[in-house]
């Protein structure tokens, strides 16, 4: 059943990728290897865990997969992989339970599943949808995604002089706060939006910077770029402090093309702030 196509957020190998209307997204708010070689996105689709997963992308379900998540514990969680080929290529999809069978067609919008949380998953993470397009012949190693091109690739014409925002959601997992502007870095002379989470060892930009290059924001020394893809670079991450209002944080993410931070609290429900509420951020070295 299509519910809602929403916007295309990136393409490889002639595939669209699409989030629906309000859904966030992030290429570098995750520590995984797929990321860091601009080979993934994940799309944030649910509220809480078991909400519907609906597809990204147009394809026929090739296979599902179900394996066992890594755990801080001896316990182990499922985790299932879902893979539909569209055109030459395999769609490569994770954290979702399937309702869909092989030789089924999704399109774009269809219930696929219902979001899943497994010991991939820090406490501060969102439902959603882990994606990578693949050739068929490697679809199910670690590493081997093709190389994602935004379809939002953005540069900012001055970097970030201050980190305003409003609260539009708020949980126990983290606090969701809308941008005044874009969160933009300065890489040499040049300015890009942020995408990524500063308290992992990387985090990313939109656009191709020389490795080596420092990397400011709010006017503070946040890393140096490490590697460049064709559309994206990422950085090595300096260790940072975070506040928001004065309050201590255990870190900050910056999502959907740089206009929505999520602050991540040192535990999970110990910092909740009110939709609605004024948000300035302070990062300090």
């Amino acid at each position: 059943m299509l519910l809602v196509v929403g916007k295309v957020i990136a393409s490889a190998c002639g595939i669209d990728i699409h989030a629906k209307p309000g859904c966030d997204y992030s290429f570098f708010a995750s520590p995984y290897q797929a990321h860091r070689d601009f080979a993934a996105v994940d799309i944030y689709q649910g509220i809480n865990f078991g909400d519907l997963a609906l597809s990204p992308v147009d394809g026929v379900v090739y296979k599902t997969v179900k394996f066992d998540s890594p755990t801080p514990t001896k316990r182990s969680l499922p985790e299932y992989l879902t893979l539909a080929r569209n055109g030459e290529c395999i769609v490569r999809m994770m954290h979702f339970k399937p309702s869909v069978k092989e030789g089924e067609e999704i399109s774009v919008g269809d219930v696929i599943g219902t979001s899943i949380k497994n010991g991939f998953f820090t406490y501060w993470v969102d439902p959603g949808i882990h994606l990578e397009i693949r050739r068929e012949k490697d679809m199910l190693r670690a590493k081997g995604g093709l190389e994602l091109s935004p379809a939002h690739p953005c540069q900012s014409a001055e970097p970030s002089s201050s980190i305003l925002g409003t609260v539009i959601d708020s949980c126990a997992r983290n606090t969701k706060v809308e941008l005044s502007e874009p969160a933009a870095a300065q890489v040499g002379s040049e300015c890009a939006a942020l995408d990524g989470t500063l308290s992992l060892d990387y985090a990313g930009v939109y656009g191709s910077f020389a490795p080596g290059e420092r990397v400011f924001f709010n006017g503070i020394q946040i890393g140096k770029m490490r590697s460049a893809g064709k559309h994206m670079s990422t950085f090595a991450t300096e260790k940072l402090a975070v506040y928001a209002n004065d309050v201590p944080l255990a870190g900050v993410s910056f999502i959907s093309e740089g206009r929505i931070m999520k602050l991540l609290p040192k535990k999970y429900g110990s910092t909740l702030f009110e939709i609605g509420e004024d948000i300035q951020l302070t990062i300090k070295r």
